[in-house]
């Protein structure tokens, strides 16, 4: 394909220089064997001189625009879009030219600035023609890339030369799914008015023994069939002539109305089948050139050989601590303004975790205050959800943001998470810019935090497009699977890793959950049959852990034997609502009801685990969702802890009059096998899982473990 020469040459001409005199490095290695390049080592390792190659490229660029976009896009957007092209043209062609260092990298300065215009004048192309833009920003993207790469090579020492490449890799492939969802929405408006009408004619009508009979022909209309060919509209007739054949001219016909519904359908048919023609089109010529250079967005971990340099790449600005809401607040406006200032406690904006706690008082020393600084993956990743189902994508997005930052970045990387993080900063400067580790369980990467990081990016990524959120999603996946699955008679998979490495060979009924839900995210997404089977494999371990009394265990030991005596209420309430096992549903819910229920301070809900004491809000929470949406009596006796829930945002000791307190009581206890506590401070998770099932109560798709759609 021209294209993917085209995107070569630009590379090649930049980085040929470099691979001589320095070696193939890993990154150099990936582009050379990448499938965008296919058959180009040996260009790539005997580089001509560039000056020829840019010739080439720049004529290239020029037939490109004229031939492709000059013919379809007004005047004025097409000059502009071709001036910047030609002009980016001309500036790699100067820039691989030079060889004096410090004119090499002022040069660098202005073509990355100049390759930010070009990208962002595609912006203001209008809808119908951005497909004619493809070939040319997949030019501008390859070589943008490709100069900030030469710099990574040439300097490894300077971190920030890898996050400019991280940040370009990004911006490209989210550029190119914005455009993409752009063109499709403008391209399904084309396809039968936009709403799916189907126009009727009459085309015969006779007189019979029962009335007068008449034939009815169903038309609908593609008013950009073949886009592909020019943005022009070409108007087709799509249903081929559909006819009832003669029925009553009058009164209610059954033959009509069936011939009307298939007449409905194959216009919904007809919609999808056009947009997985965009999808492809959009595939080939752009988008999986831009979702390959993630590969580039990599962290080596602490060996990498970069170093920091003399500025700072996480900010933090400390807030003061904002009032709470007044008394006309909804319950859902009392969760959104205190998980707001969680995530703005020392960040307010980019990508950011939120604030596990709010401790009162100043950070001082000491095994429970220093929570103040602790930001866990899980609760960030079940606000990002709850974000998400109220509609805020920015504040969804910043967050899901702060997930992917944290797996680029993680020390040791290959998909793993780390459980908790500081607030105060994502990245330890001190550390090279890896992923801070809040102190000790926070070092652990384990299956279910990073299952859930998996669930809410599959989540982002169903709701924005953003293909570095699936990206990541797949990357989590991954090293559940290949790291994680047990291989006897029980399946599913192990805990995730200690602090120090060592891998956990218990497995958890609660992290299979996750892992199924994440799994099965990504089969919606993708439609790849691996994921159903990793799916399967975390299924099988959940039921083996449902015992005949008609509920569930933790999980298990070491090898095929049951860890039965720890009762958590969350894997109760989570199988139910992953639907993990539907046939077990009734019975652990009833399990819950009747061995799980109690009071705090005068607050009903639901302790942690059978040996815990004191009401837990974050599994009240999950617990009210599940009982309402299995409905009948079961969804009645969620309406008192729903009751509890919102009373506690004013009347529970340590509210601040927004969120949820982790339990309205001093301390409630996880019990023996366990063994940590939950404390009476405003609670992050507590607070998200409190909105969702409040959300639930209306809309079922805010069951964070309902697959994504």
């Amino acid at each position: 394909m021209v294209l993917a020469i085209v995107a070569a040459d630009v590379v090649k001409g930049l980085l040929g220089a470099v691979a001589a005199s320095a070696g193939v490095n890993p990154f150099l290695k990936w582009i050379l064997d990448s499938a965008i390049f296919p058959g180009l080592l040996k260009d790539w390792l005997f580089p001509v001189p560039a000056e020829d190659v840019f010739k080439v490229l720049e004529s290239r660029i020029t037939a490109l625009v004229d031939k492709r976009v000059e013919a379809a896009v007004g005047a004025a957007a097409f000059e502009r879009v071709k001036a910047d092209l030609q002009g980016l043209g001309a500036a790699f062609a100067d820039y691989a030219n030079v060889v004096d260092l410090d004119e090499r990298r002022y040069r660098l300065a202005v073509l990355l600035v100049q390759a930010d215009v070009s990208a962002a004048s595609v912006e203001a192309v209008p809808d119908r023609y951005l497909y004619l833009l493809t070939d040319a920003l997949v030019v501008i993207a390859v070589a943008h890339t490709a100069a900030l790469l030469d710099q990574v090579q040439q300097h490894p020492e300077r971190y920030e030369n890898q996050i400019a490449l991280d940040t370009a890799a990004i911006r490209y492939s989210e550029l190119a799914g914005r455009l993409r969802d752009r063109f499709l929405w403008y391209r399904m408006g084309q396809i039968a008015g936009g709403v799916g009408e189907v126009i009727e004619k009459e085309s015969d009508r006779r007189p019979s023994a029962t009335g007068e009979q008449k034939i009815v022909k169903f038309s609908a209309y593609d008013d950009m069939a073949l886009w592909w060919m020019s943005p022009n509209k070409y108007r087709t007739e799509f249903l081929g002539g559909l006819e009832t054949g003669w029925v009553q001219a009058v009164g209610m016909d059954r033959a009509y109305f069936e011939k009307k519904q298939e007449a409905a359908a194959r216009v919904v048919a007809y919609g999808e089948e056009q947009k997985k023609k965009v999808y492809d089109w959009w595939g080939e010529h752009l988008t999986n050139h831009t979702q390959e250079f993630l590969h580039l967005v990599d962290w080596k971990g602490r060996e990498s050989g970069r170093k920091p340099r003399d500025r700072t790449v996480v900010r933090a600005w400390p807030l003061g601590r904002v009032v709470a809401p007044d008394a006309s607040a909804t319950a859902l406006d009392r969760i959104d303004l205190f998980l707001a200032q969680q995530m703005d406690t020392f960040s307010v904006s980019g990508p950011r975790y939120v604030q596990t706690y709010r401790v009162p008082g100043e950070p001082r020393v000491g095994t429970q205050s220093n929570l103040f600084y602790r930001a866990d993956t899980y609760d960030t990743a079940v606000a990002s959800i709850y974000f998400a189902a109220r509609g805020d994508l920015r504040r969804a997005g910043d967050l899901a943001d702060g997930l992917c930052i944290a797996l680029e970045h993680d020390p040791i990387g290959g998909g793993r998470i780390v459980a908790a993080t500081h607030a105060t900063a994502l990245l330890d400067r001190a550390e090279g810019y890896a992923t801070s580790i809040f102190p000790a369980d926070g070092a652990t990467r384990d299956v279910g935090n990073a299952c859930w990081a998996g669930i809410a990016l599959t989540r982002m990524y169903a709701a924005t497009r953003q293909y570095r959120y699936l990206h990541h999603a797949i990357s989590i996946a991954g090293w559940v699977y290949k790291e994680h699955a047990s291989k006897d008679a029980w399946q599913g998979y192990t805990g995730g890793e200690d602090a120090w490495g060592q891998k956990r060979a218990w497995r958890s009924v609660e992290h299979n959950v996750d892992a199924f839900a994440l799994f099965t995210n990504l089969y919606r997404l993708t439609s790849e049959a691996r994921w159903v089977a990793a799916a399967q494999r975390a299924q099988r371990l959940v039921k083996a852990c449902y015992v005949p009394e008609g509920y569930y265990v933790t999980g298990t030991g070491v090898s095929d034997v049951l860890n039965a005596g720890v009762v958590p209420a969350d894997v109760q309430t989570w199988t139910a609502l992953a639907g993990v096992n539907p046939a077990g549903n009734a019975s652990s819910l009833r399990f819950l009801l009747d061995r799980l229920s109690t009071t705090t301070a005068g607050f009903a809900g639901f302790k942690f685990a059978l040996a815990g004491e004191g009401v837990q809000n974050e599994v009240t929470a999950g617990a009210v969702m599940a009982l309402h949406l299995m409905g009948g009596d079961l969804r009645d006796g969620a309406e008192p802890y729903f009751d509890s829930l919102v009373r506690q945002q004013l009347e529970a000791p340590g509210t601040v009059g927004a969120g949820l307190v982790a339990t309205p009581g001093v301390e409630a206890k996880t019990g023996a096998g366990l063994d940590w506590s939950y404390f009476n401070w405003p609670h992050a998770a507590s607070s998200a899982w409190t909105g969702l099932a409040l959300l639930a109560r209306d809309d079922a798709r805010a069951n964070p473990y309902a697959p994504v759609g």
